[in-house]
């Protein structure tokens, strides 16, 4: 038994150590000063829910973007609110130098709100591309430049860029920035390598023709995530290239952490949810080996309990397996111009396997709440 648990933590390290070659293929890209690039008309569009606290914040960033206002529209579609947004953004378009429109949401039940809202938003969207954040987050002032850029350079029609947390303070705020960080890595990683699997609604770009091409989210709209991945996954299989990653400390997106283990649940598990309803056969037999990667160490360290042998074997591969993991997080946290805390990577690695372990096993199972509604 100890020889079969030795050879998945083999693989899963090996695993590890073929995402950290591939992060350090991408090349990084920052704007130029002078560019003489076609300048496209973009659509910004901000689904938003009971984001009073927040999307004044993300309005003024806009606001401030180095790219030229008029050559940018915002949209802001509201998802019946409860608390002061839609009074808040009106306040806010009525004095603002760029375009902002507020669109109050009709739900239908049945497809999933936030797909719901973007459609709506691109179907009133006269820019060439759609530019899709979130009401929570902040943006740098080359965020739309940079875009573009970018997408004159690489010729792409669907690009997504890092997200990270600022002003973290307690220590579950830092265990979130590790595991973003390990994810933004990955999805990043296993683009590069033609095995695309994870991106961020936050910060994405698309062609607003290639939207209607793959007929948006048709086939998956009844899911309450994915507005992200599973539309990248479609244009991927339409054209490869199409699909590009920006790695670009100018074009990150930055939120805040959950504060509490509740609002931390509702948020994996709505992401776990997805899980079942992939397409791409390589994402779930990456699914499965991430899966049963962590599951391995956790039945081994059972078997070590109980039979107490083995135990130097149990601790070298582990040892291994979060050397690696810390190589890989490393190299994506500096990238943000953050700093790896040791004792925080430590904890991380002890509770990981349990964590993904958990969440995997029980994305059908539990119900949750997200914005205030139960799903």
């Amino acid at each position: 038994m100890t020889t079969i648990f030795f050879l998945i933590a083999t693989v899963y390290l090996c695993f590890t150590l073929t995402l950290l070659y591939f992060w350090f293929e991408i090349i990084s890209f920052s704007p130029s000063t002078k560019s003489d690039e076609r300048l496209l008309k973009l659509s910004v569009v901000i689904p938003v829910r009971n984001e009073a606290a927040n999307i004044i914040d993300l309005l003024k960033d806009l606001e401030a973007q180095s790219y030229p206002s008029h050559l940018f529209e915002i949209f802001v579609v509201d998802d019946a609110s409860t608390d002061s947004t839609a009074k808040l953004v009106t306040a806010f378009a009525n004095s603002s130098s760029c375009k902002i429109k507020l669109i109050p949401l009709d739900a239908k039940p049945n497809m999933a709100s936030k797909k719901q809202a973007i459609t709506l938003a691109i179907s009133q969207a006269t820019g060439d591309w759609i530019v899709a954040t979130d009401g929570d987050c902040r943006v740098g002032k080359k965020w739309l430049e940079t875009m573009v850029q970018f997408q004159w350079h690489t010729k792409a029609r669907f690009i997504f860029g890092g997200v990270s947390f600022y002003n973290e303070n307690s220590l579950f705020e830092h265990l979130q920035t590790i595991e973003f960080a390990a994810l933004t890595g990955s999805g990043a990683a296993s683009l590069q390598a033609q095995f695309p699997t994870m991106c961020n609604g936050a910060n994405l770009a698309y062609e607003k023709k290639v939207f209607e091409l793959v007929n948006g989210f048709e086939g998956n709209s009844h899911i309450p995530s994915g507005d992200d991945e599973f539309l990248m996954h479609k244009i991927f299989l339409q054209n490869k290239a199409d699909v590009q990653f920006l790695k670009s400390k100018e074009a990150t997106v930055y939120t805040t952490a959950k504060t509490n283990w509740k609002d931390f649940f509702n948020q994996r598990k709505r992401w776990a949810g997805k899980w079942p309803h992939y397409q791409l056969p390589h994402i779930k037999w990456i699914a499965a080996l991430i899966l049963i990667g962590n599951i391995n160490f956790i039945g081994w360290l059972v078997a070590c309990t109980i039979q107490q042998s083995s135990w130097s074997l149990f601790a070298i591969s582990f040892v291994l397996k979060s050397f690696a993991d810390a190589m890989f997080i490393k190299q994506i946290v500096y990238w943000y111009d953050k700093k790896i805390i040791w004792k925080y990577f430590i904890v991380t690695a002890f509770l990981y396997p349990f964590y993904v372990s958990f969440f995997a096993l029980n994305s059908k199972s539990v119900k949750y709440k997200w914005k205030g509604r139960k799903l």
